[in-house]
């Protein structure tokens, strides 16, 4: 039986993308912790969103301090500021951020930790009025602190990312 080069990229897709479903360790988050969590990756970009258009990054910091911390641009980690810096430099005057366009979020909990994942579409409106609009797979790490939960890491699917190296 032969299978066609579109199926057999599209299973190997599959089982790459289940691979990280759950991460070890974690279980599926009840539809109670789902709902918090969400809740908190949707203020997330609400902030971010309103950081790209006025250039102030702040008030996403002061929400999820860490975040500031770590910036990996070639492989998307703890990029708000570089977003930041390029929407305003590319004049975006509006940027909403659709988490479940691709898919539904999924939410996972270990303990006080728990990874989000969103596969989204983003959109910049420019003052012109022309749009650019973008498939945005991220992965959120959150820890609860006090019963509240806050983003420590995030993680955006880059074009061309590398895996990590082999340890020799």
């Amino acid at each position: 039986m032969r299978l066609a080069p579109a199926l057999l990229v599209a299973l190997a897709l599959a089982v790459v993308a289940c691979s990280a479903d759950p991460p070890p360790g974690y279980r599926a988050a009840s539809a109670e912790e789902r709902d918090a969590l969400l809740r908190v990756v949707r203020e997330y970009y609400d902030v971010f969103d309103r950081g790209q258009v006025t250039g102030d990054i702040s008030p996403l910091y002061a929400l999820h301090p860490r975040l500031a911390e770590g910036e990996d641009r070639r492989r998307g980690v703890n990029t708000e500021s570089w977003t930041v810096e390029r929407a305003r430099t590319l004049g975006a005057r509006e940027v909403v951020v659709d988490v479940d366009s691709y898919e539904p979020a999924r939410a996972y909990v270990k303990g006080d930790s728990a990874v989000v994942y969103v596969h989204g579409l983003f959109t910049w409106t420019y003052p012109n009025g022309s749009q650019t609009k973008g498939e945005l797979p991220v992965r959120f790490d959150l820890d609860q602190q006090g019963g509240r939960w806050t983003i420590v890491r995030t993680d955006e699917r880059v074009l061309g990312e590398t895996p990590e190296p082999t340890p020799r």
